[in-house]
């Protein structure tokens, strides 16, 4: 509830809780001050607060707005502003309140709530006056006989609108002892605002017609209303119709997207093992980079090992071949030496044949023993020779003989080199062959597999 309503309830509570203790206790203010005066002749007044001597008249701002504002002439001679202008007109045993400006009426706003506001406006009130008896110029402003619902207003003191601080607010309230209850009648003219019964008579027919036709149109408009209004029904229920298929079409669209959500997210939970699949071969394959960098380590320290290795090979090829050329250089002096020996030996067994030639010319029969001891010699000569060629063939090999007699080339080991060919060997043989009977060293010759018959 706002604030002016509780106010409102308050002061209605207030009115009835003083009603009845005065009637509780006797004390209920009776007429005996103020009487029914229906004498009151017609014309034009100003109606002013007792209290606070204000004047009762019609807001500027609002046109239904009674509001009282300070006198700005005080005596009948000078009226003033017709705003604070009222006339007073019989109506029935009561009297009715119009303004002279506007040409509204004091009446009651039932509408407002309790206490009921009072307005100004174009339907009239009927009001009964109570005027104070003797010399009092009070009145009191009812709305029966009865005097149970008065005008009165509030002070400033009592207010609690934000415009009451330039004037009061009027209510109609139950009947309170106070002066704000109390107003004056101050007559300042004798025109009553009504005219004759032709006139208004002309006045009314006027309105009828004026009425008339406003019905009338009033009922094209209604005729013209409820064409648009059919209208409005029919487009309503194709809107309708339109909104049906939208909201069907609009049903169907989700749940085709319930669908595509719902693939969405097997496709999500597909993309979301597949990523778990893919850190599972990035960590597989940072694995297998480790191992394989560990590998290439390993690689690389093998390829330094080994060329590490090939250049001690290379090294040690380079000292084998110097051995070589050394042992070369070696063999050819031993071939020279073997081959100044060999020839030695040539002429040795020369001059031996050449002497055991002689003794066979002088005595053939004798002198076969000698030459076979003399081939002997040379045989032993030749032997020393062999064998000298077997020793030197602990080093770098020796010839063989074979059963044949044929002997297989003696070569160096490192150089391969012969030293003697099969040829020349025979060449040498066969001029210092012993032709007598086998000695010591011919038979030594034979168990190596020499043949003397061949």
């Amino acid at each position: 509830m706002s604030e002016p309503g509780i106010f409102r309830r308050f002061l209605q509570l207030q009115s009835e809780l003083a009603d009845s203790l005065a009637s509780l206790m006797g004390q209920t203010s009776s007429n005996t001050s103020f009487s029914f005066n229906e004498n009151i002749r017609p014309g034009t007044y100003r109606i002013i607060h007792s209290e606070s001597g204000k004047v009762l008249q019609i807001s500027d701002k609002n046109e239904e707005k009674l509001i009282t504002c300070d006198r700005q002439n005080s005596d009948s001679n000078h009226p003033g502003t017709k705003k604070g202008h009222w006339f007073l007109q019989r109506s029935g045993g009561g009297y009715l309140f119009k303004n002279r400006m506007h040409g509204t009426y004091i009446s009651i706003a039932l509408g407002s709530g309790f206490p009921y506001d009072i307005r100004a406006t174009p339907y009239p009130a009927t009001w009964v006056i109570y005027s104070g008896e003797g010399s009092n110029p009070d009145c009191v402003i009812t709305t029966d006989k009865s005097a149970s619902r008065i005008l009165y207003m509030h002070s400033k003191s009592k207010s609690s609108e934000e415009d009451d601080a330039k004037s009061g607010k009027l209510y109609l309230a139950p009947r309170l002892d106070g002066d704000e209850k109390l107003w004056k009648l101050e007559r300042i003219g004798n025109a009553t605002g009504q005219t004759d019964v032709a006139e208004q008579a002309s006045q009314l027919a006027r309105q009828l017609e004026e009425a008339k036709s406003k019905l009338s149109q009033a009922d094209k408009r209604h005729s013209k209303n409820v064409s648009e209004l059919d209208q409005l029904r029919t487009q309503v229920r194709e809107a309708d119709m339109e909104i049906s298929q939208v909201e069907s079409e609009l049903h169907q669209t989700q749940e085709a997207l319930t669908r595509k959500i719902e693939a969405l997210a097997e496709k999500e939970e597909e993309l979301a093992d597949g990523k778990k699949a893919l850190i599972a071969k990035d960590k597989e394959l940072t694995i297998n980079q480790e191992r394989l960098a560990g590998a290439q380590k390993m690689v690389d320290e093998m390829e330094l090992k080994l060329a590490d290795a090939l250049q001690r090979l290379e090294e040690k090829e380079e000292e084998i071949s110097q051995k070589r050329k050394e042992l070369c250089e070696k063999n050819r002096i031993i071939l020279e030496k073997e081959q100044l020996l060999h020839t030695e030996g040539v002429l040795e067994r020369a001059k031996a044949d050449d002497a055991v030639k002689l003794r066979q010319d002088e005595d053939p029969l004798e002198e076969t023993t000698p030459e076979l001891r003399g081939g002997s010699t040379n045989s032993a000569a030749q032997l020393n020779g062999m064998d000298q060629l077997s020793e030197s063939g602990s080093v770098f090999g020796a010839g063989l003989v074979s059963s044949a007699g044929s002997v297989f080339s003696i070569e160096s080991v490192f150089g391969g080199e012969s030293i003697f060919s099969e040829a020349s060997f025979n060449k040498g043989r066969a001029k210092f062959v012993p032709a007598g009977a086998p000695t010591g060293v011919d038979q030594k010759l034979a168990s190596l597999g020499w043949d003397f018959d061949d």
